[in-house]
């Protein structure tokens, strides 16, 4: 049920709230006895137990809490006594949020906020300053990098480089063709993609090889435009970033994500595939929840383009904040 909430994966673990609800309780009337359960249908105990008697609602609850005494007097149950209790009001609701008090405001308003502590990366030069950006296939990262590029960011594109390091004469043509053979060349003398993608993509063994040789290359690439930039800040967009192992070339990760549906959406639209290729692609890349764990920034480009460049002001903004205190700090 949690993955129908907006930005679900930014909420805590279901131990970790019951743990934090019964510290509150407790701190608030320490006499009264708790008893905490995991809910995982829209009834939970109050369908099974029938020493219940009273249930608090909302007003958005309320029509539930009338479904519950139904099936309770189909059981023969005591009908339960509704409480209900009034929705509050957000005194200052911002884009995109509820016009109440909501735990989904609380999850909107992380975005563009470090959500994970940035570690110090003693591997690379603290300057010029390098983000990570990656996420699932359709969740914005190319938008996301479009804002930082236009707030003075140098965004090194790796799809880009990754199509450059295949072409005839660069190093790694030469160790694909070392490996595969010949049969994936063209008549024009380049890689066939087409027929590299159908051996690959075959078998997991193959893909792993593939990956294995031209992920260095296109490290190697991204490193010799770091050396030679005139930024101050860097971000390296990737896919691939935390599967290539990318992160350790970086000072902090930044993420996008989306919801599921939404993703599914813009395959079928914006790349003309089938619902079922969609949610295939979708299943064929790790969860989104793997980025948000490994990331310290995220963005949600759900919303309207405006409100994605304000999410990606927001985090520039504290980014540079954080820089400068590295700088006095001498760090």
């Amino acid at each position: 049920m949690i993955k129908s909430k907006l930005l679900w994966e930014f909420i805590e673990d279901v131990d970790v709230r019951m743990k934090n609800v019964k510290e509150f309780l407790s701190d608030i009337c320490p006499e009264l006895e708790y008893r905490f359960v995991t809910i995982s249908d829209p009834f939970g105990p109050t369908v099974t137990d029938p020493t219940m008697e009273l249930l608090v609602v909302s007003q958005e609850t309320t029509s539930g809490g009338l479904k519950i005494n139904e099936v309770r007097k189909e059981k023969n149950f005591p009908e339960l006594h509704l409480v209900p209790i009034d929705l509050i009001d957000e005194p200052n609701p911002g884009p995109n949020e509820e016009k109440k008090v909501s735990s989904s405001n609380t999850r909107i308003r992380l975005l563009g906020t470090v959500m994970r502590p940035i570690k110090a990366n003693p591997q690379i030069p603290k300057s010029p300053y390098i983000i990570g950006l990656t996420g699932g296939i359709a969740t914005g990262k190319s938008g996301v990098a479009k804002h930082l590029t236009d707030l003075g960011a140098h965004v090194i594109y790796c799809d880009n480089i990754g199509h450059d390091v295949y072409r005839a004469g660069k190093p790694c043509y030469d160790a694909l063709i070392g490996y595969f053979g010949k049969r994936i060349v063209g008549e024009n003398g380049e890689v066939n993609r087409k027929i590299l993608g159908e051996i690959v993509f075959s078998e997991k063994k193959e893909l792993d090889k593939l990956n294995s040789i031209v992920w260095p290359h296109i490290l190697d690439e991204v490193e010799n435009i770091i050396k030679t930039t005139d930024k101050k800040i860097v971000v390296i967009e990737a896919a691939v970033l935390l599967k290539a192992g990318w992160e350790k070339k970086c000072h902090e990760v930044w993420t996008t994500v989306v919801p599921r549906k939404e993703v599914i959406s813009r395959l079928v639209n914006r790349n003309g595939l089938t619902e079922e290729q969609a949610v295939a692609r979708v299943e064929a890349q790790p969860p989104s929840t793997y980025f948000v764990e490994h990331a310290n920034v995220v963005f949600c480009p759900y919303w309207e383009v405006e409100y994605t460049r304000q999410q990606v002001v927001k985090a520039w903004e504290l980014l540079e904040k954080r820089i400068a205190q590295l700088n006095e700090d001498g760090i």
